[in-house]
This record gives structure tokens, C-alpha cells and sequence, in this order.
């Protein structure tokens, strides 16, 4: 059973906080934690789809080619990094379009897939953003988060890949279902913050039903040198800092233990 490998390549965490066309971040701070991933990737002969903020890209183009030429796939991840659910449909269009632009011309590929800034979807914007997605040749989207927290989250969406409006196919981030509530566990904070153990076995649990685990990582969360955000509440510094040191074993036991694609590859090759 093959599950889907994916990356929101930001250069910091809270991005509430920290948005990525402030470009305040040395590129070693980029760079280093992508060789690992790419080089961990490798290892394994696994696939992954990075979905990159465009004014990275318009920045560090050369991180963006050196993704492709390890053969994975580009997303988008907007080209700001502003939530979705502030923004309303001229903003979001143009942002996108011009994000999406920025990633074809350097990559040369057809990008068709595209993850919300912090899973910042919410059911007041369907009017009009999957139009806008279907419209800008987006086929692949990632960003509702099945669950509710303070920032982010639709806990009524469904928990699996599945097809939204306009034929475009939803990829949500692997949760489990506990006392009719779903929790997440497979990338970001709670992948840091969870054992390995319980980590690997709900991905044995979906892909014995025939499921594909959803995992997602931020290259930040590689990255041991990480600068210090002054003046984060406590509550921030623990989703941004708590346990980086030990996001890469962690990826390093689910990469050795379960076969990774991107999302490109397993639905339009694996799955057919």
C-alpha cells in the first residue's frame, strides 16, 4: 500500500506570525534541511509533492530545481502565505495565479496541485475557491484539515481523499477517529509531538483497510538551527519549537517502514 509524502515549503513556522514574502531567513536555513529530506527521500525511492510558497521560489529558484531534478512534484502553497479565509476572491485569484506562474516557469512542470497557507480553508469561502483553483488548472487540493483548532480546521469534512466540487480531488491529512472526534497525527506538531509507535500504527491501521496515510512535514522541522522568534506565546513556541530535533528519526522510521509517493504519482499512476 503506497501513502503520500508531502512538504509545505515555508521558511519558518507560525505563519500567522512570520510571513514568507518578509524573506528574513538565510538560505541555509533552506537549504540544508531540504538535502536531508531529498537525500531521505532518495534512500527509500520514495516520491513526494513539495508545495511551495511562490516568493520562496522567486527567491531560491535553485531549491525548486533541485526538487524536480530528484524527480518530485511541485505544488503550490500560494505565493504570501496569507490565510485563505481573510482574503476574498480577487485576492485569493490573484495570489494564486501569480504563484502558480512563478512555479511552472521554474520547474517546467504542469503544477496542478495546491495546499491552503495553514489549512485555511473554511466552508465561507466555497463559493467561489474551488472555482478559482479548477479555473487555474489546479486538478489536486490539500487544504482542509479534518479537525478544529483555534486557527485552522473543518472537523465535519470528510477524513479521506475524496472528490470536491468541480471534480477536484481533496487530500486530507491522516486523522484518527476517537469518541466521534478526529485527531491528527501525521505531520507538523503532532507528528513531533506523538511517539513513533502510535505514529506507525495508525498508518498500519489505514493502509491495512486499504487507505492511504497522508504525512506532511515542514523542511523548518528539520532544521536544528532554527532562529528564536522573539515575544511567541507559550502556546506558539510549543507548536513551532517543541521536539525538532527529533522530527527527522521520526521520518526515517515511517520512510523505512511504509512506501511514500507524491500525490501526482499515486493517483495518477499507483492508484490506476
Amino acid at each position: 500500500m503506497k501513502n503520500l509524502f508531502t512538504v509545505d515549503f515555508e521558511s519558518l513556522g507560525f505563519a500567522n506570525l512570520i510571513n514568507d514574502h518578509r524573506i528574513g531567513i538565510g538560505i541555509q536555513h533552506l537549504e540544508s534541511p531540504l538535502k536531508k529530506i531529498l537525500k531521505l527521500l532518495k534512500s527509500y525511492n520514495h516520491t513526494a509533492t513539495f508545495f511551495f510558497v511562490g516568493r520562496l521560489a522567486e527567491y531560491y529558484p535553485e531549491l525548486v530545481l533541485e526538487i524536480v531534478r530528484n524527480g518530485h512534484k511541485i505544488g503550490s502553497h500560494s505565493y504570501y502565505h496569507n490565510l485563505i479565509y481573510k482574503q476574498n476572491y480577487n485576492e485569493f485569484e490573484y495570489d494564486l495565479k501569480k504563484s502558480l506562474k512563478i512555479l511552472r516557469d521554474i520547474s517546467k512542470q504542469n503544477v496542478v496541485s495546491y495546499r491552503a497557507p495553514s489549512w485555511s480553508y473554511k466552508d465561507c469561502i466555497k463559493g467561489w475557491f474551488w472555482d478559482i483553483l479548477r479555473d487555474n488548472g489546479i486538478k489536486y487540493d490539500s487544504s482542509i484539515f479534518p479537525i478544529k483548532n483555534y486557527l485552522y480546521g473543518e472537523p465535519r469534512a470528510p477524513r479521506f481523499i475524496h472528490k470536491q466540487k468541480n471534480d477536484l480531488i481533496e487530500i486530507p491529512p491522516s486523522t484518527v477517529r476517537v469518541l466521534n472526534k478526529n485527531f491528527p497525527y501525521s505531520g507538523g506538531f503532532y507528528l513531533r509531538a506523538l511517539p513513533i509507535k502510535i505514529i506507525e500504527m495508525q498508518f498500519k491501521i489505514l493502509n491495512n483497510n486499504k487507505k492511504p496515510g497522508v504525512l506532511y512535514i515542514h523542511p523548518w522541522e528539520l532544521d536544528s538551527n532554527i532562529p528564536k522568534v522573539k515575544n511567541l506565546k507559550i502556546h506558539e513556541k510549543l507548536i513551532t519549537y517543541y521536539n525538532i530535533n527529533n522530527t527527522y528519526n521520526k521520518l526515517k522510521a515511517l520512510c523505512r517502514k511504509y512506501k511514500f509517493r507524491s500525490i501526482e504519482d499515486y493517483l495518477e499512476k499507483d492508484e490506476c
